[in-house]
This record gives C-alpha cells, structure tokens and sequence, in this order.
C-alpha cells in the first residue's frame, strides 16, 4: 500500500486543512510532523512543547519497562519542578499530563494553514495515509469484486477519503 500512499498525500493534506485543530493534532501524532512545526516556530515556548511532544513519542515507542526506568529523566529534563521522589509509575503519569497539556497548547496556537506549507509535512502526511490504511470493508461496495491491480489502491482511498465531508464516487467504466 505504501506506494499508493504517495499519491494520496495531496487528498489527505486537503482532508487535513479542512479540519483545522484537529488536523494539527493527527500532524503531530508523528516524528515528522513535530518536525516540519519545529522549522516554522521562532517562539520558545512552543519549541519547549515540541520539544517535550516529541521526547514524549520517542519515549512511547519504548517497552513499559523501558518507559518506566526512563520517565524520571523526562520528568528532570522537560517538567521543572517536578519531585523527584515520584515511583516510576506516577513519573510516568506526570509526563503523559505534561504532554497532553504541552499538545492542547501547541494545537491551540498552531496554524493548519501554516504548517501544511512546510514541503517536511508531508512526510507526516504519508505516515498518516499509512496508518490508516486497514480499512473496512463496508467502506467499499460489497457486491463488487474489485479487480487485483485496483485493490491497493482503492482502499488507500476509501481510507483517505472516509471523512471528507464532500461526497465521493469511483466507478468502474468496464462494466456495462
């Protein structure tokens, strides 16, 4: 599927514009879309945050274990402040709030215009595309064999399109 992927990139990134916030926040569900925003922000604060965002989806790629015996050096090095005599697991805890608080706030302040500007994005586009490439099968006619050379393809499109909120219609022109 990744070499539809590419070709889908273009109709997720217009999906994406479309949803504003909530398109900055699929964005910076990946590496690369942390970042394409790390090139656009001058501010500190928000490279604080970005920082944070992005040690913080290093650090869920982890095993449990590993997160655990890692979170005091996140917590030392990304929240100041922060007691460290916490057990791992409420470590743990306090830096997946300091996240989730540090992508409320970049969401809120970050443009989807703007960063879909950066040519970086779309590495973060086609991650997505990629993601959400397991699609079910009610999103495609039922009644219809789909040939094996448009298998690939239709159902990264079906997967990309699936929350445009403009209706889409493919049809096949071989059958009378």
């Amino acid at each position: 599927l990744r070499q539809y992927a590419t070709g889908m990139v273009p109709l997720k990134r217009a999906e994406l514009a479309s949803q504003g916030a909530d398109g900055v926040r699929k964005l910076l569900a990946f590496d690369e879309g942390c970042r394409a925003l790390d090139l656009l922000t001058s501010n500190s604060a928000e490279r604080k945050q970005l920082l944070l965002h992005s040690a913080v989806l290093r650090w869920n790629a982890l095993s449990k274990m590993e997160r655990l015996a890692e979170a005091h050096r996140l917590l030392a090095q990304h929240v100041p402040g922060a007691p460290a005599s916490l057990s791992d697991v409420k470590a743990a805890e306090r830096i997946a709030a300091a996240d989730a608080q540090a992508l409320d706030a970049l969401v809120a302040t970050v443009s989807i215009d703007a960063l879909l500007k950066s040519e970086l994005v779309d590495f973060a586009v086609q991650r997505l595309v990629e993601a959400e490439h397991d699609v079910p099968d009610l999103l495609v006619w039922t009644h219809y064999s789909m040939p094996c050379e448009a298998v690939g393809w239709l159902r990264v499109l079906a997967t990309v399109t699936k929350d445009f909120t403009r209706p889409l219609a493919v049809a096949d022109m071989t059958i009378p």
